[in-house]
């Protein structure tokens, strides 16, 4: 598997960054830049390891949660707000990365080459950065009218 290191730390940098702030935002938890950023980059880190580790299946998916949770922990640091934050961080996780087999599937990009390539496929950097962002307005959006609701 070939990695453009730059591109793996720009995309997932950037990802965890925006589903952490917007799972923060979903539970009303206080938000600190810095620990959100050190979040980022251990999830960074990891994502940039991780496929030189020698795991799979079932494993290699508890690591990858087990990662998930200590940045949400350095986030909230609370165990209990911790594994709210889980919870909404992969529903998020799971979400735009449904909405982003869907778009391959839609511009006829075998779905395998867009995962497994992402860093070197013909996908440019910043339109799967800039779907992220539209991603995050509208949950946003939809998590504003949803409090909405429940205030009135």
């Amino acid at each position: 598997m070939e990695i453009i290191l730059e591109y793996a730390v720009l995309d997932n940098f950037s990802i965890d960054t925006m589903l952490l702030v917007l799972s923060l935002k979903t539970l009303k938890f206080p938000i600190c830049k810095k620990l959100v950023v050190f979040s980022s980059i251990l999830g960074t880190v990891f994502a940039c390891v991780s496929p030189f580790l020698v795991v799979s299946g079932a494993m290699g998916v508890i690591i990858k949660v087990l990662v998930a949770f200590i940045m949400c922990y350095i986030v909230c640091l609370s165990i209990v707000g911790a594994i709210k934050l889980l919870g909404i961080f992969l529903a998020f996780t799971f979400c735009f990365g449904g909405m982003l087999i869907a778009l391959f599937s839609y511009l006829n990009i075998p779905t395998s080459t867009g995962i497994l390539n992402t860093y070197v496929s013909s996908i440019p950097i910043g339109a799967l950065l800039c779907v992220a962002m539209a991603f995050v307005y509208f949950i946003i959006k939809l998590i504003k009218i949803v409090y909405r609701r429940q205030n009135v």
